[in-house]
């Protein structure tokens, strides 16, 4: 009997059903990834909305996929990136997927991709009008940066609001650990010129002596 619960506790929280996430709690363990820092989502144009999509009087609308309305989650436009840093303690990431029941345009088409650090954990079909959601389930575990990506299916953004529907994220069982948008380094800045003194100088013309009546070799 021991080493079936150390098996269990070794396998950590099950994953989330799409059940689980239509709800206004997140599930057990989880939280919602619009509450993590969505100011530090890129958006190629526009803004993504928290819990909604954005609407004609800057009330939001709400996320609905087949009918099904989702309390939370993320409207966007092809194409965003959400990057998140894990602590290196998540173990899920689940998420609806597909282009908003809003959508009318008849060439809007999408594609997703999830990523954990740099492999490429999830990738979507290209996703058209009409075509029905998919149900998203990454296990993070050992990851430590989660990249939500929205592309436009190598076309035009016209028409491509897509939705991360009740997107959340569940962390280890027992973890305190609050995932937060993640920062890019940056390289430091190339030395454009280097010499004695450092500092940038004018400098005049060379001024050379010559001999009248010898030759002058440059």
């Amino acid at each position: 009997l021991l080493p079936l619960l150390l098996a269990a506790a070794a396998c950590g929280p099950p994953p989330p059903t799409p059940a689980d996430i239509q709800g206004e709690a997140p599930p057990p363990g989880g939280v919602w990834v619009e509450e993590l820092g969505m100011e530090a989502m890129f958006q190629r144009r526009g803004r993504p909305v928290a819990g909604g999509l954005p609407g004609r009087r800057g009330e939001p609308r709400p996320i609905t996929l087949e009918g099904v309305v989702y309390p939370h989650g993320i409207g966007t436009q092809s194409i965003s990136q959400f990057m998140l840093d894990l602590k290196g303690e998540a173990r899920w990431f689940v998420s609806m997927i597909g282009l908003d029941d809003s959508v009318t345009y008849p060439q809007a088409s999408i594609n997703y991709e999830v990523w954990g650090d740099d492999e490429l954990l999830f990738a979507s079909d290209t996703l058209h009008l009409g075509d029905p959601p998919q149900f998203v389930s990454v296990d993070l575990t050992g990851f430590r940066v989660l990249t939500l990506l929205l592309d436009d299916a190598q076309d035009t953004s016209n028409g491509d609001t897509g939705v991360w529907a009740g997107a959340a994220i569940v962390m280890d069982e027992g973890s305190e650990a609050i995932p937060e948008p993640y920062e890019v380094g940056t390289d430091p800045a190339w030395p454009i010129a280097s010499g004695n003194p450092p500092e940038p100088e004018i400098n005049g013309p060379l001024i050379v002596g010559a001999t009248p009546g010898r030759p002058f070799h440059h």
